[in-house]
């Protein structure tokens, strides 16, 4: 969806710049080499460029308030919304967006458990419904969502919104605290990064074993019959 006017939260990312290097290795402008060095090819390195075809493009983004903070392992899929805005004062003929997931503490630092393709899912909302994005694995390793099908031109002064939906399997690592979430690049030229804290619920209580079940007539207990039996003197009737 396009938007006429730049909302209060990318506007307030007055000036653009051409370049992006960040922390984690992640490349979001054309040329830059990294994904497709250690990533899974052209699509992989797609998948985090904003550019023409020219060079890098001056675009700001910022996510959508509210955002999420958190991300229930089995839990529902949260939605995570994305603006991105072109301030470079001219047209820019193609503008990929860029969408991706990291687990810092486990691949940065070491603890835990590194965040995997086969842990997450990621939907984008296109055409009025939920799309599955395909996931590849790039440095670090970072999870890229391939968002090239949504690449199109942006006009000067325009944005463009996008809505994502995020989802964590049930059986996650339970050492994955938190995951970095990704998307485009402010106009200080730092990565708009999204911190997620990760539930995992209780599992559930082992049922007891050896507990009795319902409880049954004890043997060997005389019957009315013999009881009368044996209190008139008669032998009681064997059984």
């Amino acid at each position: 969806m396009r938007t006429p006017v730049i909302s209060l939260l990318v506007r307030a990312c007055a000036t653009a710049v051409a370049a992006l290097t960040i922390g984690i290795g992640l490349p979001l402008t054309a040329g830059a080499g990294t994904a497709l060095a250690c990533g899974e090819g052209p699509a992989a390195a797609a998948t985090t460029t904003t550019a023409t075809a020219q060079g890098p493009a001056d675009t700001v983004s910022g996510f959508i308030a509210p955002a999420p903070t958190g991300i229930t392992a089995g839990g529902p899929p949260i939605e995570i919304g994305v603006e991105e805005a072109n301030l470079s004062g001219s047209a820019i003929d193609r503008v990929v967006p860029s969408f991706a997931l990291y687990n810092e503490r486990a691949s940065g630092e070491g603890i835990g458990t590194p965040l995997t393709v086969g842990e997450v899912s990621v939907e984008v909302m296109s055409g009025g419904q939920w799309t599955p994005v395909a996931l590849h694995t790039g440095c670090d390793p970072v999870i890229l969502a391939d968002l090239t099908a949504l690449a199109g031109p942006l006009a000067d002064g325009q944005a463009h919104r996008l809505l994502f939906r995020v989802g964590l399997v049930a059986d996650a690592p339970r050492d994955q605290t938190t995951i970095q979430v990704f998307s485009g690049r402010t106009a200080q030229g730092r990565t708009n990064r999204l911190d997620l804290e990760v539930e995992h619920p209780a599992p559930p209580a082992p049922r007891p074993s050896g507990t009795p079940s319902a409880a049954t007539t004890p043997t060997g207990t005389p019957s009315a019959a013999g009881a009368l039996a044996v209190g008139l003197g008669v032998p009681a009737p064997v059984r």
